[in-house]
């Protein structure tokens, strides 16, 4: 008693087609056509089918592993799966003496497609001015990550030295001006807003060597009263002609 067999296949760059084998003698092969409508619908009598599906190049094929998930199997509304691996060459297995009392049995390719996901990349100054406006951006990806260039703008705030910029304000990796940063995405837009914070070192140029009683010398930051104390910067006349800034 024959049964009748469909098959379901995700229109994806991940894979060419799906090959179909009486056993391992060439049956059919055909090209996916989505989660609703069967790449292929015919009878089985007799035989065991194998599914596999098929590539354009070896680059496809070892990457496929990245994103197959399983083959489903609906043998009269009893669910079965199968997880075959690249050695297994993807192939699914219908053997007969198991489906042979069957009416129908339906298979569907499960992979992970890939998705265009969203995010932001915003900056805080932190306490200077002057920083990047925010980026949108958005990547073709099987990962929910997003690449971004940080921006080449520096913020600036005085009495300080900008180190560059920390992702939520943590006090990890430090990233500078032109560097690259992958951050998670939401699959719709604009997705979620990533912070980077800037960093900030105090300028102690400008400061001059005090050497108290004589005994060492000691670096001295110089501050100066005009209404409110304020940093000064001390400057130097060498020779009596040119004016250098001490440090």
């Amino acid at each position: 008693m024959s049964y009748r067999l469909r098959v379901y296949g995700p229109v994806d760059s991940s894979y060419s087609q799906i090959l179909l084998l009486n056993g391992n003698v060439y049956l059919d092969r055909v090209s996916p056509a989505g989660e609703s409508s069967p790449c292929y619908d015919g009878y089985v009598d007799g035989f065991s089918v194998n599914i596999q599906p098929t590539f354009n190049t070896e680059a496809e094929f070892n990457g496929f592993a990245s994103v197959f998930s399983r083959w489903v199997v609906n043998a009269d509304g009893q669910t079965s799966y199968q997880t075959p691996t690249v050695n297994d060459g993807y192939r699914c297995q219908l053997d007969w003496t198991r489906f042979a009392g069957a009416s129908n049995v339906y298979v569907r390719l499960e992979i992970t497609t890939s998705q265009t996901y969203y995010a932001q990349l915003a900056y805080n100054a932190n306490g200077g001015t002057g920083a990047p406006a925010t980026q949108s951006g958005s990547k073709q990806n099987v990962n929910p990550y997003v690449d971004f260039t940080i921006s080449p703008i520096t913020p600036t705030r005085p009495g300080y030295i900008f180190g560059g910029w920390t992702l939520d304000g943590t006090t990890g990796t430090i990233y500078p001006a032109g560097a690259t940063i992958s951050v998670y995405g939401y699959n719709y837009s604009p997705g979620p807003t990533h912070t980077l914070y800037a960093v900030w070192t105090e300028d102690t140029s400008g400061s001059a060597w005090l050497s108290p009683y004589g005994a060492g010398y000691n670096r001295g930051i110089m501050w100066m009263y005009s209404n409110y104390w304020h940093k000064g910067i001390p400057w130097i006349c060498m020779g009596g002609t040119v004016w250098k800034r001490g440090g």
